[in-house]
């Protein structure tokens, strides 16, 4: 009867401290997140950001590694009515009210939890293994063409807030998604990665064949020819993997090549 009065109270003593572990990322959101009210052309709009940690806190090296990963977390996961931070008289308000509105959100504070994992003290759940079919599949979705010009061209938009996701995705991957925006934006920015250079190209090849009278069927024959295109872009997949590389220590995934 001792020894099982021993294990019981060991197995209560590791629930509790992992349960207060993840208490803890909840409330480090008032560090990691805060919101600024601004003002264009007469209108309100509220501006999410993601700050850096200092070194000492337990999340700093997961944070700082992901602030535009966890950008895309926070923008495209996390509910947030503005009627809500309207409420707020000073900044200092609004700030609560924001932070609260987080924690109370489950769905967003199950996909932190996820981010933060392996920064547990007693993680219980191993890290996804995604293939680099899968990983491709969800990168190439961030290339699209918007529209077709009055000067009957491409207009493309690479990482844009409307993008290929919701219209092919039936299950939605947080962290691959949010692995694959921060990447592609980064690079995309950065002409020594090659990677703008690779869509124009890719861009270019459409032009060869007649894709559609109709404007709307040859924009969408057009999207899916890029998607592909951009699928087996070498440039594009080199870029991922170097950045899973240099980013694993602190990603929720891991990443292994697809059987062919």
């Amino acid at each position: 009867m001792k020894k099982i009065g021993i294990l019981t109270l060991v197995i209560s003593w590791i629930s509790v401290g992992y349960t207060q572990t993840k208490q803890q990322i909840k409330e480090s959101y008032t560090q990691i997140f805060s919101i600024e009210q601004q003002q264009y052309k007469g209108r309100t709009y509220y501006q999410k950001r993601v700050n850096e940690l200092p070194k000492s806190h337990f999340l700093a090296k997961w944070v700082n590694t992901n602030q535009q990963y966890l950008y895309y977390l926070l923008t495209n996961f996390s509910s947030l009515k503005q009627s809500t931070l309207k409420q707020a008289a000073t900044p200092e308000e609004r700030q609560k009210l924001f932070i609260q509105a987080l924690q109370k959100d489950k769905g967003f504070t199950q996909i932190m939890e996820t981010f933060a994992s392996q920064a547990l003290a007693k993680p219980t759940q191993l890290p996804d293994t995604i293939g680099t079919n899968d990983l491709m599949n969800i990168a190439v979705k961030y290339f699209n063409i918007r529209k077709i010009n009055a000067q009957d061209k491409y207009a493309l938009k690479v990482c844009g807030g409307l993008n290929g996701i919701r219209a092919t995705e039936t299950k939605r991957s947080p962290q691959l998604e949010a692995f694959c925006f921060s990447t592609i934006l980064r690079n995309f920015a950065n002409p020594k990665s090659g990677l703008r250079a690779e869509v124009i190209k890719n861009a270019q090849k459409l032009y060869d064949l007649n894709l559609g009278v109709d404007k709307k069927d040859r924009l969408l024959r057009a999207q899916g020819a890029l998607f592909m295109l951009m699928r087996n872009s070498e440039t594009l997949q080199k870029i991922l993997l170097k950045e899973y590389k240099t980013k694993q220590n602190t990603l929720p995934f891991v990443i292994k090549a697809s059987k062919p």
